[in-house]
Parts: C-alpha cells; structure tokens; sequence
C-alpha cells in the first residue's frame, strides 16, 4: 500500500524587529495606540524586553519634566 503520513505544520509568526520565526503561543503583542488607531505586533521575548525598557525610559522622562 502508500506510506502515507501525516504532518502537522506549525504556522509561526514573524517578529516585527530582529524577523525571528516565533512560535505563536509564547509571541508577545506589542501595543501602540497611535493616532490611526491601536497597532498590534508580535514580538519575540528578547525585544519585548527591549521594548518594555524604552517605553519605561519614555515613561520615565516625561514624569521628570512635568515636576
């Protein structure tokens, strides 16, 4: 008979930075509310966690300059 089998492909999601195939379930969104609308991408852990820094940096300054 036909050696059949079966393959289960595993779509992956691309990270909007480094281009990294990342597997979807542990992908993070990125949310960016912009004046458009609100933009989501999908990241891997590592510039997640550039991102998160940034945006805390960002969040940071502007608390400093309004005192």
């Amino acid at each position: 008979m036909f050696g059949w089998t079966i393959k289960k492909v595993k779509k992956t999601v691309q990270c909007f930075n480094c281009g990294v195939d990342v597997d979807p379930e542990i992908a993070f969104n990125v949310k960016f509310n912009t004046a458009e609308g609100l933009h989501t991408l999908k990241s891997c852990q590592a510039c997640a966690d550039e991102v998160n820094e940034v945006l805390k940096a960002i969040e940071e300054a502007r608390n400093d300059n309004a005192m």
